[in-house]
């Protein structure tokens, strides 16, 4: 049976990171490094970040431009300024956050479709493994 970890919930839906088979969250380390760091457009970023995870919490699939669009294969992006972090729905009114880029690293299509595979990737391997 399915064992959720809630790690974000401020609204209707229960968001949460992927966690890789070793059980590292590779985009929760990156959001909190940020959320650590005492860099001042780091403080911002991460208050964009928390206001699009928010977002997604309260208002689900029901999310739009700016804070969030479907992309491809049940994948979806929320958009906190240049960054992204791509995820999906998945059980009990849930979200996982599946993988994360900057508009700089993904400037077309055929990246943006690579990483939109690593996602989709990253959901099959994690659903194999937790039910």
């Amino acid at each position: 049976m399915f064992k959720m970890k809630r790690e974000h919930v401020s609204g209707k839906y229960i968001v949460f990171f992927y966690s890789d088979k070793n059980g590292r969250k590779p985009t929760k380390e990156w959001y909190e490094a940020i959320k650590a760091s005492d860099y001042k457009n780091h403080t911002r970023k991460s208050e964009r970040i928390d206001k699009c995870i928010d977002a997604l919490a309260k208002y689900g699939k029901a999310i739009r431009m700016p804070h969030g669009r479907i992309l491809a294969g049940g994948i979806w992006e929320l958009r906190p300024s240049s960054d992204r972090l791509l995820y999906a729905a998945y059980v009990d009114n849930s979200f996982i956050i599946l993988h994360h880029f900057t508009k700089a690293e993904v400037n077309n299509d055929k990246m943006l479709a690579l990483a939109i595979a690593k996602a989709i990737n990253n959901l099959d391997e994690y659903q194999k493994r937790e039910g």
